[in-house]
């Protein structure tokens, strides 16, 4: 856990930011997911700078001039930069990317683009995909936890999702048949869609 994540910390017990763990935890599974255990030592991780940077995104979408979005647009070039790194090592390098990485990098280099290309396409769907993900989580979160008879009810539902479900790929349709914990996500959806 990152000095970020943690507010304070005493003999028993730490105090930390929701939002901040919801964010690194949720931003290094993917970028391992996606691209590896290599991704550590490659520069994959910098797209992670690039989703820190994520509040300042809007000035990337509006297209504010560079004067008053330099860092959007400097974190954009670290994490290229370092997805370029990335891409430009022979695969036996990487090792452990996910399936759509690979397929995609297969089908553009078939084509005839290169690593910087491929760089390019992969950070920013990377960041459209992560950048939201792990702010919905957070809102979830939140709003089971703030409620107690809420967060009982999601956990006996989730409790029994689990228990019901044998193998991992029968987990999402079980927690599919969970009514308040999807609830809180549609509502969440909601919220976020409404408050862009």
């Amino acid at each position: 856990m990152s000095l970020k994540v943690i507010l304070s910390s005493h003999a028993r017990h730490r105090t930390v930011s929701l939002f901040a763990w919801t964010e690194e935890t949720l931003l290094d599974g993917a970028t391992k997911a996606f691209f590896g255990e290599s991704s550590d030592r490659t520069g994959a991780r910098a797209l992670r700078k690039l989703l820190l940077h994520d509040d300042n995104s809007w000035k990337f979408t509006y297209k504010i001039p560079r004067p008053w979005s330099s860092d959007i647009y400097a974190a954009k070039k670290t994490a290229q930069d370092a997805m370029g790194v990335y891409f430009h090592l022979p695969q036996q390098q990487r090792p452990g990317a996910a399936w759509l990485i690979q397929t995609v990098e297969a089908e553009m280099r078939a084509r005839g683009i290169g690593s910087t290309g491929i760089a390019a396409l992969l950070m920013m769907t990377s960041w459209l995909v992560n950048g939201n993900a792990y702010k919905l989580c957070f809102w979830v979160l939140t709003h089971i936890l703030y409620d107690p008879s809420l967060l009982a009810a999601t956990r006996a539902e989730a409790l029994s999702a689990v228990r019901d479900s044998a193998y991992p790929n029968e987990l999402a349709s079980n927690l599919e048949k969970c009514p308040c914990l999807n609830a809180v996500i549609i509502h969440d959806l909601e919220c976020g869609r409404h408050s862009n």
